[in-house]
């Protein structure tokens, strides 16, 4: 028998026919919103989230001593015993000179906070030592954080004026 033309598609399925599923491809998840650092202040007490006494202006004297505040937004967790999710990370605090490179460094620290969901007040308190070498100018304090598990990372920067030690009694 002489083959003839193929027959016209019908849409109807052909006798004994499985219908085939179509894979449905799910919309992509939105991004997880980039890891910040905020209200990074220079503090002489810290009483909680939020609760900060801060140094204004930022002045300190070589050989004296301020707490470097930072709040963390957006930080990965991980889930947690009892219903729990831990937020971790690791840091460093850095004294950075006009030109931006490290006159001091203090780290790595690490720190973690365990609570119900959603976690949205972490921060970070270091109590940081002005070297008493230290030439009185202008510096900037950085803090430089890291998620350890997921790599995200984020740095804040805030001036510092340091000013001549005082002289020893």
């Amino acid at each position: 028998m002489p083959a003839g033309p193929a027959p016209a598609a019908t849409g109807r399925p052909l006798p004994g026919a499985q219908p085939v599923a179509t894979p449905v491809t799910p919309a992509p998840a939105p991004p997880a919103p980039a890891v910040e650092l905020r209200h990074m202040t220079i503090a002489s007490k810290v009483r909680a989230f939020g609760d900060v006494v801060p140094i204004a202006p930022a002045s300190k004297s070589a050989g004296s001593s301020f707490i470097a505040y930072v709040e963390l937004a957006n930080w990965p967790t991980r889930p947690a015993p009892g219903g729990k999710v831990t937020a971790l990370v690791r840091y460093d605090v850095r004294i950075l000179d006009a030109d931006g490179l490290p006159a001091a460094s203090f780290g790595p620290f690490t720190a973690s906070h365990t609570a119900p969901p959603p976690v949205v007040d972490n921060f970070v308190a270091r109590m940081v030592k002005v070297p008493a070498t230290l030439p009185p100018g202008r510096y900037s304090v950085e803090v430089d954080a890291t998620d350890p598990r997921t790599g995200a990372r984020a740095r804040t920067t805030t001036a510092l004026e340091v000013t001549a030690a005082p002289p020893p009694r």
